[in-house]
């Protein structure tokens, strides 16, 4: 009956439900008429209905708000569950009874009692929509008349007068004289199918239920469930009754009668009942806790649990037997009372820190959120990765820890460097020491592992960063290999439970091969990966990632840092394809890595939903991780633009965890505000702590590109591309290609892009040739003075491969612009369509979105329907639609400089061009790979300049037309021999303006 949202009450900070009433369900209905029924709805105030909060209307679309209720509908419980026990169905029938007859003492009528309509939380039912369909009914009005309700017909059953599987038969005939009766028949109903776990009659279709409800008779509930009490079975068959006068007058009357039902079910306990109840609770308590020693429920109770409870049930079994009933009584109680004493005694001393049994939580020596940092383990007469192996697998058991947390191995890596210590060495006590101190950790988990005659030894042990005084220390065996991540998940759950965290927490948690993986070898894999990535060595961290996932394709973490490792090298859809594996498979994850890939999958690479990665990573800092957390948190506000916001973050960031990478990150971010000196400072800053990370030589030829030096930017490209790194080499050639059509020399940009493309393709990318021709084709037909090559360059591209849902969305967008440009708008409006009949995942059919506002933008310029199309312009900022920003700040204002140029407005054209060469932007030399976002400098600083000194030629301001001709000439003085036309030409004009500018 309505569309359900849930949001957050911003005056109150709670949750409400919307709910907004549908189209087709209020044709011809009076909006005043329904909101005055709504009024009278909400006077209801009981424990057990949910009230309406508010109601309203907006554009004639009337909604009304209600409480956020935690819990499942008992339609949920239903589906689940089947027929529900006697005690717990009168219960729910008594909440909704209360619930009807307060408002049946009111007047108010609920009129579609359903399971659905019937939630539980807090052990309570309580229902919800009354007196909605009720409203609705009277609401409806015939013509223009609101005082002449309309006659409901079957056709409006179901969602204007209530549900067909629950309908009193006068309801769905009809009847004007409906009155709250209808609501006992629907609970009749209700309470059939909770004792029966099946409808009340077995037809599906509206009509056919309508039929059954007026004229066919209903199986005795009896029938389909023999052990429902007498007196509970008569009071559902009458509340069944066809004729309203035969049932139950009040529901006040049906509460009597359950209240009558369930009191004939009490059994007294007596004497000898009460010690065979005895002796059932103590079968109970030893299942229990037997489930709580195989950590199935997560109890949490010590060891000896179990066999005490055994105890009880053998002194309650005799006791039984042969005892008189008042000292087998005695007997039971005493001995659960004593067990129940030692259990208390012990769970005493431990939370105080007595004994052997307290924890280091309790002693003072650890408070909780402590960190610890996890050695590379020592192996003896094994297999040496096992090391590697089994540190990994520690410090995935502890990370599950809501008590502790592990420093994580980047962390890890950040402080060795920073220590000009070597992280391809292994991490050993001393060293980890070190990290700790600096990472300001209370401990260090450090172990070895052992080869013995028939499996091996893991031995772990705790102990203090300062002193290297042992905390505690704890040894497991392993018949194998295989067995070698259940000995590692034993050792992590006892430190876990000595330092102090409750033995819920430490036996509620997955095993650790559920967390992790069963195979010994695709753990073997992830951990050598990890390692690898810790030493920054990220082509062989994603080599060993993919073999771990490739042996276990259910191991949610090695999927979660491939993810992470293609995405630092810019391999976006491998990353976004590894991300969204890990995000499918987070339930096998702990807390702080399902929110970590949460997080990830949602803002990075693709920024599907940007607010939950958000929420995401600021649960992270509630959990008490703040480095990455917010590192992450400023990189979407870089992504959206907000420079102001982003800086703080990722100073915090750095202030907690000073890497290169946050630094690097820093620079964009600075530079953009027009912060240039402290965007370099805090470059060198980066490059001299780590000068061999792939970005440095990307952030050096960047810097030195805004300060003029374009000779230094070539010399670090074409260094990059004999670099033994593919990202690098992929970059040099890309880098070399924008600058190659800065200066107008297609045939070195063609050259340099198949061999970045080529460069892609050998680190695993998928080798698409159509995507080549497409950029091609756009370059011919943006650059040359014909379209017709580039128009037939890309129908034969098009020809050999038609674009399908395995080419990005951007180059659809691009195919598409290139017609429109060229003039073919049916072809750019039939490759529109193509992509929406391929496009299948909604989400990236949203972050795409600006793309098609540029095509719709291009076409219209076409047309010359200048307004249409500088609208279009302006919506494919992102941004403006509160998106994710594109990769291209200012492209925006070159798109808009041109349309306001073709629609004849020479001084916006002006502005926008202007404000496309001023506005300071980070990357603005490098954009070969989105020119469907209007590219950057490589296509538009030519072509700008060149079009200002033209319109400011015309202007009479002859200084800035000479400046902007003088740039051009420079640029592309040595452009090919099919652009030196336009070079002499705009030569000549220049020498021109000299001349009058001497005279």
């Amino acid at each position: 009956m309505s569309r359900v949202f849930v949001a957050r009450e911003i005056a109150l900070d709670r949750l409400v439900v919307i709910k907004v009433l549908p189209a087709d369900l209020m044709a011809g209905v009076s909006i005043d008429r329904f909101r005055r029924e709504i009024q009278l709805s909400a006077r209801l105030q009981h424990s057990n209905i949910v009230p309406v909060l508010a109601a309203g209307e907006v554009d004639g679309v009337p909604y009304y708000t209600m409480p956020f209720v935690q819990g499942e509908s008992l339609r949920e419980r239903m589906r689940r569950d089947g027929a529900l026990p006697i005690a717990e169905v009168v219960t729910l029938l008594r909440d909704v009874a209360r619930a009807l007859a307060a408002a049946h003492a009111l007047g108010i009528a609920h009129r579609d009692i359903k399971p659905e309509n019937v939630l539980l939380s807090g052990g309570a039912a309580v229902v919800t929509d009354f007196g909605i369909a009720k409203a609705i009914s009277a609401a409806r009005t015939r013509g223009d008349s609101e005082t002449a309700p309309s006659k409901e017909t079957l056709t409006q059953i179901g969602v204007s007068v209530g549900t067909p599987a629950y309908m009193a038969p006068e309801q769905a005939a009809g009847d004007p004289a409906t009155d709250q009766r209808a609501d006992i028949y629907s609970f009749g109903v209700v309470a059939y199918e909770l004792l029966a776990g099946r409808a009340l009659f077995d037809a599906t279709r509206a009509h056919e239920l309508v039929t059954a409800h007026m004229g066919e008779a209903p199986v005795p509930i009896g029938t389909r469930r023999p052990d429902t009490p007498p007196a509970l079975a008569a009071l559902v068959m009458s509340c069944l009754a066809k004729d309203p006068n035969d049932r139950p007058s009040t529901t006040s009357a049906v509460l009597d009668a359950l209240d009558a039902a369930a009191g004939a079910g009490t059994v007294a306990l007596t004497g000898r009942n009460l010690a065979r109840v005895l002796t059932i609770y103590g079968v109970a308590f030893a299942a229990v806790a037997l489930a709580a020693r195989l950590a199935i429920t997560g109890i949490g109770l010590p060891e000896w649990v179990f066999p005490g409870a055994l105890a009880v049930m053998a002194l309650g079994l005799p006791a039984t037997l042969f005892l008189s009933p008042q000292r087998a009584v005695r007997g039971g109680v005493a001995a659960l009372g004593a067990l129940v004493l030692v259990v208390a005694g012990y769970m005493t001393l431990r939370a105080l820190g007595i004994g052997p049994v307290g924890s280091l939580f309790a002693k003072g020596v650890l408070k909780e959120r402590d960190k610890v940092v996890v050695t590379d383990f020592r192996v003896v007469r094994a297999d040496s990765t096992f090391g590697a192996m089994l540190s990994e697998a520690v410090r995935t058991g502890l990370s599950q820890s809501g008590a502790i947390s592990v420093v994580s191995p980047a962390d890890v890596g950040a402080a060795l460097r920073l220590m000009r210590h070597d992280p391809s060495l292994p991490l050993d006590l001393a060293a980890a020491r070190d990290v700790a101190l600096r990472r300001g950790a209370k401990a260090v988990v450090d172990g070895d592992v052992s080869g013995v005659a028939g499996g091996y030894v893991v031995s772990l042990r705790l102990v203090t960063a300062d002193s290297a005084k042992e905390l505690a220390s704890f040894h497991a065996a392993a018949d194998g290999p295989k067995a070698l991540i259940e000995a590692a998940d034993a050792l992590t759950r006892q430190l876990r439970a000595k330092t102090g965290e409750s033995l819920r927490g430490v036996n509620g948690t997955p095993a650790l091969s559920a967390m992790t993986t069963s195979s010994i070898e695709a753990l073997r894999a992830y951990a050598l990966g990890a390692l690898a990535y810790r030493e920054s060595k990220f082509e062989r961290a994603i080599a060993l990632y993919r073999e771990a996932v490739r042996l276990d394709t259910s191991f949610a973490m090695g999927w979660s840092n491939l993810g992470n490792a293609l995405g630092l090298l810019g391999m976006r859809a491998g990353a976004d394809s590894a991300l969204r594996r890990a995000f499918q498979l987070r339930d096998r994850l702990s807390e702080w890595e399902r929110l970590w890939v949460t997080g990830k999958y949602f803002g990075f690479p693709s920024q599907r939903d940007p607010i939950a990665a958000g929420a995401a990573f600021q649960a992270l800092l509630d959990h008490g991780d703040s480095s990455l957390p917010l590192q992450n948190l400023a990189t979407l506000m870089l992504n959206r633009r907000d420079y102001a916001r982003a800086e703080p973050l990722f100073r915090a960031g750095i202030r907690l965890r000073p890497t290169p990478i946050g630094r690097l990150n820093l620079v964009p971010v600075l530079f953009n505000q027009g912060k240039s000196r402290e965007a370099e400072s805090t470059f060198a800053s980066a490059q001299s702590a780590t000068p061999n990370h792939p970005l440095v030589p990307q952030w050096a030829a960047e810097l030195a590109y805004q300060r003029g030096d374009v000779p230094t930017v070539a010399r670090i490209a074409d260094s990059a591309r004999s670099s033994p790194t593919p990202m690098l080499q992929i970059w040099g050639a890309s880098r070399l290609a924008d600058l190659a059509l800065l200066r107008g020399q297609v045939s070195t940009w063609e050259r340099y892009m198949r061999e970045s493309s080529a460069a892609d393709a050998a680190r695993g990318a998928p080798s698409l040739p159509v995507i080549e021709s497409i950029l091609f084709a756009y370059r011919d037909v943006w650059m040359s003075e014909s379209p017709a090559r580039g128009l037939a360059r890309l129908d034969a591209a098009l020809t050999r491969q038609a674009l399908d849902s395995s080419v990005h969305a951007e180059y659809h967008y691009l195919a598409a612009i290139t017609y429109a440009l060229g003039g073919r708008t049916d072809r750019a409006r039939a490759t529109l369509a193509r992509y929406d009949a391929v496009a299948r995942d909604t989400i990236q059919r949203r972050l795409d979105e600006p793309g098609r506002h540029r095509v719709l933008g291009e076409i219209a310029l076409t047309e010359k329907r200048w307004r249409e199309g500088i609208a279009e312009l302006r919506r494919s900022d992102s941004t403006a639609k509160g998106m994710p920003a594109d990769v291209c700040r200012i492209c925006v204002y070159g798109m808009l400089g041109r349309a306001f140029d073709r629609a004849a407005m020479p001084d916006s054209a002006i502005v926008m061009y202007e404000t496309y060469l001023h506005t300071p932007y980070f990357m603005r030399g490098a954009q070969s790979f989105v020119p469907q976002l209007g590219g950057a400098d490589s296509y538009w600083v030519a072509a700008i300049t060149k079009r200002l000194g033209e319109l400011y030629d015309q202007r009479g301001d002859r200084v800035r037309a000479a400046a902007n001709y003088a740039r051009f000439v420079e640029l592309w003085k040595n452009a090919d021999a099919e652009f030196q036309p336009a070079v002499t030409a705009v030569r000549n004009r220049l020498t021109q303006l000299k001349k009058v500018e001497r005279s």
